[in-house]
């Protein structure tokens, strides 16, 4: 494919894959038979000690066809699929299925289980009811999610189709490795059904990550139980989902939520498994060969992470959720200032992206408060559970320090403090620390300007890290890092009065900050970054401005220095960025423990600008265009890594209209 463009292969592979669908599914057609009649049946059968009730239809002996199981959410019963139609839709269908009065709750009464008894309760269950002689489908809402995924880690073979209606469980369950079993079954299908205002549909992510070949379904305009808001659409979604899983189902093509036929029977020979004829086996080739003909030339780029906001964004910063591996940010909306007879508000904003299927989930509701109008310098970090902390200059508290948190319990923002300083600050930093939990930073007005670190203790209560107002002298371009293998906290910063560059380094052992040498510059420091590198656990810096030792002291250009136990040596040449390049973001890749500087490069039209160090020819290499990466100039950058080496990175792009922008390297 010589000659032929990436994008032109891309089409040309994409019309490929098209003519073949059409060309197969000329051959294919559709049976319908089935019964004029459907008899929901309520009946009880013995599961150990525990006599439970069940809805059933088609429920007769040596049954032929799947067995779909529906369990239901803390709220609800069994008789809730029989009022929503999903029992009459599968009856209808030719479908063996049984709703569960689960214990504790409808006629089944008696006391709930706890979490360790539904795994086997459910194993029981099944048993009791035939259901895994033919293939098996369990319909889990919410709550009764719980027993399935204990039940998935020795059962998973046992299944054919898994779908999951929010459910309960995941954060618990996943990182204990409950579904690796499951992930290894490549049979078993498995689908997401979530309300468009539910909360809960961020977690599917999580469903996602462990098993990779999930589907994504969501309801439009459905809260958390999307089947009460929206049962016609629901149950369609259901059987669309069946068609494409059933051994013994045509499929049914169902368009957006356009009505469905009243009644579609089981064929009584079409089978949606067919063997692979000339035809099948001609379109896999050429589909295979064109699309390997795009990636073989394919290099890595950075690629835009969805459309997160659609306002200008000033103070963007970034996160990587710490399971998900996916991005959050929080910045400063800036509302449309032509409006007419509006007030404007300039209100904090917090997105998360779960995944393309999901796309970027606003989680802002609760975020202006307490500061509804002005917060500035907004910072986001994530606890290791993935708990996510906004701190920020609260202007509606005299530009004090105020933190909010999220709740996973209210799916909202509510404060952790507010104002807790006695005065205001600037240059604020957000980290977590592992066993200070957050700790901020920032310049200290109430000192005298000089540096001070505060950490959230629960409450509404801080405690200072280290002495208050820590620094000799009055700091700015305040910038932290904390070490989460041995709780060190590293400080950079501009000495007001002398405009240097310094450092300082707090200990577990010691409780105090220390310096850490002199002056890492030789002249001014501003736009300070640093970071830990990881393998020799000692803080580089990035700054605007010249290595002691090095450049003439005017004409500030990036520079990159690191600490080598006993004094800061320059990395790479100086001044390697060109001249007066700002906001720069140090960090490192956690693999292969590689620095990567993001840049505001004068070069490029102050657009953004990635590097990687390559410490074989001491320099730092572009990772991107020379240009820039962005559309326009690019201000609040931030660059983060996830766990397995991702680069993300964040930013406000003026050529977009100052929107925020997240992007990754591909």
């Amino acid at each position: 494919m010589a000659g032929i463009s990436h994008t032109s292969k891309l089409l040309l592979a994409v019309t490929f894959v098209g003519l073949c669908h059409f060309w197969l599914r000329g051959s294919h057609t559709e049976t319908k038979t089935g019964s004029d009649t459907m008899e929901v049946v309520s009946e009880f059968v013995q599961v150990g000690s525990i006599k439970t009730h069940v809805l059933t239809v088609n429920n007769v002996p040596a049954w032929k066809g799947t067995t779909v199981v529906l369990l239901h959410g803390q709220a609800f019963d069994a008789a809730t699929w029989q009022r929503v139609g999903t029992l009459a839709a599968l009856g209808e269908r030719g479908i063996r299925a049984i709703a569960v009065d689960l214990p504790g709750h409808g006629i089944t009464g008696g006391t709930a289980l706890n979490g360790a008894e539904r795994a086997a309760f459910l194993e029981e269950l099944l048993t009791a009811l035939h259901a895994k002689q033919q293939p098996l489908v369990l319909v889990t809402p919410s709550m009764s999610g719980t027993y399935v995924l204990g039940w998935l880690a020795d059962h998973a073979a046992e299944l054919k189709a898994w779908v999951a209606v929010a459910p309960a469980g995941l954060k618990q369950w996943i990182p204990k490795g409950e579904l690796e079993s499951a992930s290894k079954q490549p049979k078993l299908k498995v689908v997401g059904i979530y309300g468009e205002h539910d909360a809960m549909k961020a977690d599917f992510a999580l469903l996602e990550e462990a098993l990779p070949r999930s589907q994504f379904v969501m309801i439009p305009n459905a809260r958390h139980a999307c089947y009460l808001d929206a049962p016609d659409l629901f149950n369609r979604e259901l059987l669309r989902f069946l068609d494409n899983e059933s051994p013994k189902q045509a499929r049914i093509n169902i368009t957006g939520i356009a009505p469905a036929p009243s009644r579609v029977s089981l064929p009584e020979t079409a089978t949606s498994l067919r063997p692979m004829t000339h035809k099948t086996i001609a379109c896999v080739l050429i589909a295979v060969l064109a699309i390997w003909g795009c990636r073989v030339e394919a290099q890595p780029s950075w690629k835009s992470v969805g459309v997160p906001t659609f306002q200008t964004a000033i103070y963007t910063h970034l996160a990587i959720h710490p399971v998900t591996r996916t991005p959050l940010i929080v910045y400063r909306g800036i509302p449309n200032l032509t409006c007419i007879r509006c007030v404007p508000r300039y209100k904090a904003q917090c997105l998360y992206y779960t995944t393309p299927k999901i796309g970027w989930l606003d989680l802002s509701y609760g975020l202006d408060s307490p500061a509804p109008n002005s917060p500035e310098e907004t910072r986001i970090a994530l606890s290791p559970a993935g708990q996510p902390y906004v701190a920020f200059r609260d202007n509606d508290a005299d530009g004090k320090l105020s933190l909010t948190r999220w709740s996973e319990t209210t799916g909202a923002w509510s404060p952790a403090f507010i104002g807790v300083t006695s005065s205001t600050v600037s240059s604020v930093n957000l980290e977590i620390h592992p066993t200070l939990g957050p700790v901020m930073c920032f310049q200290d007005s109430s000192n005298g300007g000089k540096a001070s670190c505060l950490r959230y203790v629960g409450g509404n209560s801080t405690a200072y890290v280290g002495a208050p107002g820590f620094t000799p002298l009055a700091a700015d371009f305040v910038s932290m890092a904390v070490r989460s293998s041995s709780g060190e906290i590293v400080v950079a910063f501009q000495v007001v009065t002398t405009g240097l560059g310094s450092a300082m380094l707090w200990t577990p052992a010691t409780k105090q900050f220390k310096a850490l040498g002199g002056a890492f510059s030789k002249g001014e420091a501003s736009r300070i970054s640093t970071a830990f590198n990881p393998t020799t656990g000692r803080p580089w810096v990035a700054f605007l401005g010249h290595a002691v030792g090095h450049g003439t002291g005017t004409g500030k250009q990036v520079t990159v220095v690191r600490w080598t136990g006993s004094a800061w040596v320059l990395v790479g040449p100086n001044g390697f960025a060109g001249p007066d390049s700002q906001f720069n973001s140090l960090a490192f890749n956690p693999v292969d423990a590689s620095a990567w500087l993001a840049y505001q490069c004068t070069s490029a039209a102050r657009k953004l600008c990635v590097r990687r160090f390559d410490s074989a020819n001491n320099a730092w290499a572009l990772k991107g265009p020379a240009g820039g990466i962005s559309v326009g100039a690019a201000t609040y950058i931030t660059l983060k890594f996830t766990s397995t080496g991702v680069p993300y990175v964040s930013y406000s792009d003026a050529g977009q209209g100052g929107v925020a922008v997240v992007k990754r390297w591909l």
